[in-house]
């Protein structure tokens, strides 16, 4: 097992900030208008999905999307082929469109989703890393210190951890998974087979999002993504660390 306090090798993955609002139902009418401001201004991205509930962009080099509908919006963005600087901008003007389009006043919450991932040798160290940060000094895991051992034995492959106060939720979540390019669509197996195999990575995955409702022009995307993306490599990244008994 990996055996190392160090806080190394954590890569930004990808972003997503989303929005939620009161029903906003003059997005039925104002859908399409909407996709051509965004499709206007930003030619890359083009219509993949449309209907009553909910309508999807995608960027044609598969590395940002946008989604909105009745009561909620969200632009994501893959910062590893992406940066992040487009990222901002893609944010600054799709929300304003979509608010001003649909009318709305009033935001019920706001996430931002951040995923990082760090790689390893193997399945099995990324496994130990993310049973490993979950013990104290290597051994019992504090919340089942009253059960038995063969509860205790067990790897933990995935936990997470939600707090709030008035003001803010987070959800801290690790797992292990892999990372690497996964072709879609029909007779893709021999395209697949010569890329690279997937690597196997722990996967951080933290949504800092609002427990109190907001005004739009309060919203300031890059402010608030920068923000949450300081605390989460100053305060949350130090403390993944595996430790010896």
């Amino acid at each position: 097992m990996l055996e190392t306090a160090e806080i190394v090798s954590w890569l930004l993955q990808r972003e997503t900030l989303e929005v939620r609002y009161p029903k906003g139902y003059t997005y039925i009418d104002k859908t399409g208008l909407i996709a051509e401001e965004v499709c206007a201004r930003f030619p890359d991205f083009e219509l993949e999905e449309a209907n009553v509930g909910r309508t999807q962009l995608v960027n044609r080099k598969g590395a940002a999307d946008i989604h909105y509908g009745v009561n909620r919006a969200a632009v994501g963005g893959d910062i590893e082929f992406l940066s992040q600087r487009t990222y901002f901008e893609y944010c600054a003007f799709f929300f304003p469109a979509l608010f001003n389009e649909v009318g709305i006043k009033t935001l019920t919450r706001v996430g931002n989703r951040t995923v990082f991932h760090r790689k390893f040798d193997s399945v099995r160290d990324a496994r130990g890393f993310v049973n490993g940060v979950a013990r104290i000094n290597g051994g019992r895991v504090p919340i089942l210190s009253d059960v038995g051992e063969p509860v205790q034995e067990r790897q933990i492959t995935e936990f997470l951890l939600r707090f709030e106060d008035e003001k803010l939720g987070f959800l801290i979540r690790l797992l292990t998974g892999t990372s690497g390019v996964e072709l879609q669509g029909p007779h893709v197996e021999q395209f697949q087979a010569k890329l690279p195999p997937a690597t196997p990575v722990a996967i951080l995955d933290v949504d800092v999002y609002t427990a109190q409702t907001m005004a739009v022009e309060t919203l300031v995307p890059e402010e608030f993504v920068k923000s949450n993306l300081k605390m989460i490599e100053a305060r949350v990244i130090p403390l993944l660390k595996v430790t010896r008994a």
